[in-house]
């Protein structure tokens, strides 16, 4: 049997640990006990990142960019938590997040041969739609009937395999630490992405169950020391989404169309901000968070789409799908089964390309719109059976949907506008007056005055609002006279027709025929393969490994020194700021501790915020980037050059230290001062 994995690559689904192959590596065997661990103390937050238990009582390590959303939106003017940092000195002042949730993965199940099972004898995609939605909200709904637990039936392998996933979820969310953002964010856009890193990127949360802390059997101990060179160690974390196991005219659409539409439009909406910034002190405060996150959007794209046009790269990619086809090509039971695949593939692909502008133009900005959006979908698909629902609707994730829509976080309503001003110029300028979208959205009118008074006159920022529309139903939100609903209503059907078109002639051929192709792998390679990334728990392992470029070789970790070089060569001056107050606090620490170290493990976005463990499931670091090197890892692994940087617990623990955080560190269970002599 073939095995095509590289070392150290995967991020393996926890039912088939490559546990053979990490032996034969590194001599360890994990334990069922240690799998339990990792799965049970590890947690997934809805913000679109990970995190993990690090104490009895709830308390949630994760990213500070993965919490940035909450902390922004527990700030005001009179307490800037982003800039100035927040510590809950006792438990009571420990703030309620207004919309998190984390999920803990309890169980999983095969569901694969029912799902297949019920689908097998249908001939057109849209029958094999209607069931699959069918048979899949069934299993959902009768998870969340009988244990009210969230439950999610996952498609792994390009629909070669459906699990149904099955989460505790606990909505209960507050903020216990955060770092000041010039900490937490050190060296902002320059050094996003790149290594040697000086950053503490990490916030401390803490689960609540009926109002007390979230007693959490399985967490990680803490560890401060710093893994050495070639040790094995794990990651588990939720990464986002990965393209490994797409064809060459799926990741050629990714190249020409896809990449280059989102960053025009991305750094169309971050100029738009850039300039609002430059106006005032206040408003570089208020559009931070936002200029952060489309800062990294820009930088992780073209670093995606700069991996995709090397022709190396390209290569080996195609060299990947020229081998599989060779394979079924001498193979004539291969080839009568699997041939024609690819070229179903590509019609499904030039089918997208031909209705790109259909696919990617029919968009909006900003918070409010989508709210008016969303509550005319939720009016509208709740009068429908359970399976027939848009997926968010169906009554197992129904709840999920109203913490978020329902959250009483303030909107900013100058954001609001810039966005969606500037999405409306795009379309605009890119579809032309006489596109309907165009027609209906902007009409004869001038974008900024239409902009102003949509949003000058909606209520839908007031939470207390929202809320009284939702329970209005289908006739209070079809009557309501709001600026944003009314002009939403015109563009709804857009919307619609644009999700039903890719549900049914795009996403569910593909995912048939990605099934296809995905049989054929398992025909050839065995289980030894692992699915792209779904936003679900997986493993990868690795370990700390230096590299080098252009013969000058890069240290696997960085210390507070480094830190105070970088502010004193850059003249403290933005983004390698640091207040006196801060480089005073961080020149009494213990300057040799280090800070950000850098490792072999898979990873991609999602995994923000992932614990990093060694053998004896402590945690020893806490994942927040990769390098720039490791753009290419969506298509293919290298351990060349790519790799995964940390915080090291022991750099958070000088940190908690010099902010006076004793609460915390006690519950971390640390003694400092024997923990610094082991560094």
């Amino acid at each position: 049997m073939i095995n095509l994995i590289s070392a150290d690559e995967g991020m393996w689904t926890l039912d088939n640990i490559p546990t053979e192959k990490i032996f034969s590596e590194y001599g360890f065997q994990i334990s069922p006990e240690l799998l339990k661990q990792m799965q049970l103390a590890s947690v997934r937050l809805n913000d679109g990142g990970s995190g993990s238990f690090v104490s009895p009582n709830g308390l949630i390590l994760t990213n500070h960019h993965v919490a940035i959303g909450q902390i922004q939106k527990l700030s005001n003017n009179q307490n800037l938590l982003l800039q100035k940092g927040f510590f809950a000195k006792k438990i009571k002042d420990e703030i309620p997040c207004p919309d998190l949730e984390i999920n803990i993965l309890l169980e999983m199940q095969n569901v694969t041969e029912k799902v297949q099972k019920a689908i097998q004898d249908l001939k057109s995609f849209e029958e094999i739609k209607i069931k699959k939605d069918q048979i899949i909200s069934e299993m959902e709904n009768e998870v969340y009937q009988t244990t009210k637990n969230k439950a999610s039936v996952v498609t792994l392998y390009e629909g070669g395999e459906y699990w149904l996933y099955i989460y505790k979820k606990i909505t209960d969310i507050r903020l216990v630490f955060a770092p000041p953002l010039e900490l937490a964010s050190f060296g902002g856009d320059p050094d996003n992405f790149q290594y040697p890193r000086y950053v503490l990127d990490f916030a401390i949360l803490r689960a609540y169950e009926n109002k007390k802390p979230f007693s959490s059997k399985y967490y990680y101990t803490w560890k401060n020391d710093l893994l050495k060179e070639g040790e094995l160690s794990f990651v588990l974390g939720h990464p986002g989404s990965t393209d490994r196991h797409k064809t060459l005219s799926q990741l050629a659409r990714l190249r020409d169309y896809v990449f280059p539409h989102y960053l025009k439009l991305t750094k169309a909406k971050l100029q738009k901000f850039y300039n609002y910034a430059s106006q005032s002190k206040e408003n570089q405060i208020r559009a931070q968070e936002y200029i952060l996150e489309l800062e990294n959007s820009v930088k992780s794209i073209e670093g995606e789409k700069k991996g995709l046009e090397d022709i190396s790269n390209w290569l080996l990619i195609e060299k990947r799908e020229k081998d599989l086809k060779e394979i079924v090509k001498q193979n004539k039971n291969l080839n009568e089964k699997y041939g024609d695949v690819w070229d179903n593939i590509e019609l499904i692909v030039n089918k997208m390309n031909q209705a790109h502008k259909k696919i990617y133009y029919i968009t909006l900005g900003g918070k409010l719109p989508h709210y008016a959006l969303n509550l005319l979908r939720y009016v509208t698909e709740l009068q429908k059976p359970n399976s027939k629902r848009y997926k968010e609707f169906r009554d197992s994730n129904l709840e999920s949907w109203k913490h978020k829509f329902l959250s009483p976080a303030p909107v900013d309503k100058d954001l609001d506008k810039l966005e969606l001003e500037t999405v409306l110029e795009f379309l605009d300028s890119e579809l032309g007056k006489e596109s309907p979208f165009v027609q209906k959205a902007i009409g004869n009118r001038e974008i900024f005055s239409l902009v102003e008074d949509l949003i000058e006159k909606t209520n839908l920022h007031d939470q207390k609002f929202r809320k009284k529309l939702l329970e209005s139903g289908r006739e209070g939100v079809e009557n309501s006279n709001d600026s944003l609903i009314v002009w939403m209503r015109d563009l709804e059907p857009f919307f619609r027709e644009k999700r039903d078109f890719l549900e049914k002639e795009i996403e569910t051929p593909l995912e048939m025929h990605g099934a296809r192709i995905s049989k054929l792998k398992f025909e050839v390679f065995g289980k030894n393969l692992y699915p792209d990334a779904t936003f679900t728990l997986r493993l990868s392992y690795g370990k700390p490994l230096s590299y080098e470029i252009d013969g000058w070789k890069v240290p696997y970790f960085t210390t507070f020194y480094g830190l105070l070089e970088r502010n004193h060569t850059f003249q403290n001056q933005e983004p390698f700021h640091l207040s006196k107050e801060l480089i005073k606090k961080i020149r009494s620490s213990k300057l040799k501790t280090p800070v950000n170290f850098i490792t072999t493990h898979d990873i991609t976005g999602g995994n923000s915020g992932s614990p990093v463990i060694n053998t004896k499931g402590e945690i020893v670091g806490l994942i927040f980037d990769g390098n720039i090197y490791s753009s290419v890892l969506s298509y293919f692994y290298s351990q060349e050059k790519a790799r995964a940087i940390s915080v090291s617990t022991a750099g958070i623990s000088e940190a908690l230290k010099f902010f006076e955080a004793k609460r915390i560190i006690k519950e971390l269970g640390l003694n400092l001062k024997q923990n610094r002599k082991n560094l």
